[in-house]
């Protein structure tokens, strides 16, 4: 799991990847000379629209799978600080020599 997580840099970058690609399947013209090169550059594009899209997916994923984990194991977690009544009822359990 930890494999998809991106850091901040890497989901900034692939953001920015992803919507290089989506503006140019926005720009392109059809040529009617020469269809097939309209449809490859357009599918070509599309498919790196959809694994950018896929990879920050995810990492999504993996950044939910991680923050649940986390609150999982801090409520878990048990305190070892003694203070209060805590303490003193110890203090008289086990005195100071």
């Amino acid at each position: 799991m930890a494999a998809m997580a991106l850091t901040p840099a890497q989901r900034a970058y692939i953001t920015n990847e992803m919507a290089i690609a989506n503006e140019r399947i926005l720009e392109l013209q059809y040529d009617p000379l020469n269809p097939m090169k309209f449809i490859q550059e357009d599918a070509g594009l599309k498919g790196q629209s959809a694994a950018f899209n896929l990879l920050l997916t995810f990492d999504t994923q993996a950044q939910e799978y991680f923050a649940a984990a986390r609150q999982e194991a801090e409520s878990q977690s048990v305190s070892t600080d003694v203070t209060g009544e805590d303490a003193s009822n110890l203090q008289t359990l086990f005195p100071k020599p």
